[in-house]
C-alpha cells in the first residue's frame, strides 16, 4: 500500500470542503438541456443521436461514432429546424384524445411517483455508501466506478419516469402550449414532448446511387436563400427523414 500523502484529519476537511454545495456553480452536474436529446434514434443503426456544434453548420444532432462504429449512415440533421418541426407536432397533438387521456391524473400514477421517489433516494444512499467504502479502502477504484455507473444509470431512468409522470399529473393545469411555446424553457419543452413522443427516428437524406457509384440527393440538401423556398425544402426533408413514434 502506498504511504499516505495527507493525514486523516486533512482528508476529512478536504472532503467536507469539496462536497460543500455552495462552492459549486449553479449548473454543476447539469449539462445543457436540448429539447430532443435522448429521444432521437439513427434510422441506419438504431443508436442514439447526440448534439454537436460545427462552426459553419451550427448546432445539429448526429449518430454517436464512439458507440456505433459500424453505422453505415452516420446520420446528421440540423437541430433548430428539426426542433421546430417536432414542436409543431407536439402543439398539434396537445388537444388530441390521446393527450387528454394522458392528462387524467389517477391514484395509480401518484402512488408510482411516490414509489419512484423512494427508490431514487435508496439509490442515492447506495451511491453514498459506495463512496464511503472507497474512502475507507474497502473498495478499489474500478469497482467503485462500475458500481456508481450502474447506480447512476438506474437513477437516471427513474428520474426520467418521475419527470414524465409528474408532468402528466400537472397537465390539466398547464395552458395550451401553442399560446406560450416560445416562452417555455428547453426543460419544459422537453417534458411536454416526452409526454406525447416515445422516440424520433431520423433517416438518411433521401438519395440514389447511379451506375457510376455517385450519390444524387432526391431532395435538395443545400439551403435556399429565399425564405419561402427554404421553408418548403425543410418541410420536404423532414417529411422524408423524420418518423415520430408516439407514446402508447
Amino acid at each position: 500500500m502506498w504511504p499516505a500523502i495527507i493525514n486523516r484529519a486533512t482528508h476529512d476537511r478536504l472532503v467536507g470542503l469539496l462536497g460543500n454545495p455552495e462552492r459549486r456553480p449553479a449548473n454543476y452536474g447539469r449539462p445543457r438541456v436540448y429539447p430532443l436529446a435522448g429521444l432521437l434514434r439513427c434510422g441506419s443503426c438504431g443508436g442514439k443521436l447526440i448534439t454537436y456544434v460545427q462552426p459553419r453548420q451550427g448546432r445539429g444532432y448526429g449518430c454517436r461514432k464512439d458507440e456505433t462504429f459500424v453505422c453505415p449512415g452516420r446520420v446528421r440533421i440540423a437541430a433548430e429546424p428539426l426542433e421546430e418541426y417536432v414542436s409543431g407536432y407536439v402543439i398539434e397533438m396537445w388537444n388530441s384524445p390521446r393527450a387528454l387521456n394522458i392528462a387524467q391524473s389517477d391514484d395509480d400514477r401518484m402512488k408510482r411517483i411516490s414509489k419512484i421517489s423512494s427508490e431514487m433516494a435508496q439509490l442515492q444512499e447506495q451511491k453514498n455508501e459506495a463512496l464511503r467504502m472507497k474512502l475507507r479502502g474497502e473498495a478499489d477504484l474500478p469497482t467503485y466506478r462500475a458500481v456508481t455507473r450502474e447506480l447512476d444509470a438506474a437513477h437516471d431512468q427513474l428520474a426520467r419516469e418521475h419527470k414524465s409522470l409528474t408532468s402528466e399529473a400537472a397537465m390539466p393545469e398547464l395552458p395550451d402550449p401553442s399560446l406560450a411555446w416560445e416562452d417555455l424553457s428547453a426543460v419544459d419543452r422537453r417534458a411536454l414532448t416526452e409526454m406525447l413522443v416515445d422516440k424520433i427516428i431520423i433517416e438518411r437524406h433521401p438519395s440514389k446511387i447511379d451506375k457510376d457509384g455517385r450519390r444524387h440527393y432526391l431532395i435538395r440538401a443545400i439551403p435556399y436563400q429565399d425564405p419561402e423556398m427554404e421553408a418548403e425544402r425543410l418541410n420536404a426533408v423532414h417529411e422524408a427523414r423524420v418518423k415520430i413514434v408516439p407514446r402508447v
